[in-house]
């Protein structure tokens, strides 16, 4: 049982709630008097409306309306953690760019900020569908569309979000995947294939991974 799924009405979650209870966990040591901690991409929704119900002495902020794809009007070395929930799957590149080449420029940008804006040693919480997931893998085997959520702009799998948080000058120190939603078809001969060609890989529905920026 997760410690803080009862403090999410399944009602007002759209079945987030378990990821959303889950991510306290994660967080929740981060979640000290005063420490300054930034939302990504939302302003108030259940995730954030329970952070400042049960953690009020946290200043928890939000990026509000700001184009994710550009420099944030956030000063740098500012935030103690930056939580970047399901963000990453929606970011488009930039306006400027070639519409005709998907370069990620708005995820790289993204994270790159997140960067600037922490402290020395501050924490970056992200999480985001895992598209090498073995439901995806199977949808993918079917003929489908490998994405979770085809309305998404574009999902990762588990090598390259790891690759762009280093990338962006992160240290990785917890990558984990998890099922946070409904169980999805999968063939047991498919996951006996993948774990053959490729053991101890996260498969699950999500990536939920925990960064810091060295001091």
């Amino acid at each position: 049982m997760l410690k803080y799924l009862n403090q999410f009405d399944a009602s007002q979650c759209a079945g987030h709630e378990h990821r959303y209870a889950l991510s306290v966990e994660w967080i929740e040591p981060l979640l000290i008097p005063g420490a300054v901690v930034y939302d990504c991409g939302r302003g108030e929704y259940p995730f954030a409306t329970m952070l400042r119900q049960s953690f009020p002495l946290v200043d928890l902020r939000t990026t509000g309306e700001a184009d994710l794809r550009y420099p944030l009007p956030i000063e740098s070395d500012a935030a103690d953690c930056i939580c970047c929930m399901e963000v990453l799957e929606h970011m488009k590149d930039r306006t400027e760019d070639d519409p005709a080449t998907f370069t990620y420029s708005g995820l790289r940008n993204l994270l790159a900020e997140s960067f600037r804006i922490l402290k020395p040693g501050g924490w970056l919480f992200l999480t985001t569908p895992n598209v090498s997931s073995y439901g995806c893998l199977w949808s993918q085997i079917k003929g489908e569309s490998p994405q979770w959520f085809l309305p998404h702009v574009r999902e990762l799998g588990f090598a390259e979000t790891k690759r762009f948080l280093v990338e962006a000058g992160f240290h990785v120190d917890r990558f984990d995947g998890v099922d946070v939603w409904a169980a999805t078809e999968c063939p047991s001969d498919l996951v006996e294939l993948v774990e053959r060609l490729r053991p101890n890989a996260p498969r699950e529905q999500c990536l939920f991974t925990l960064s810091h920026k060295p001091q």
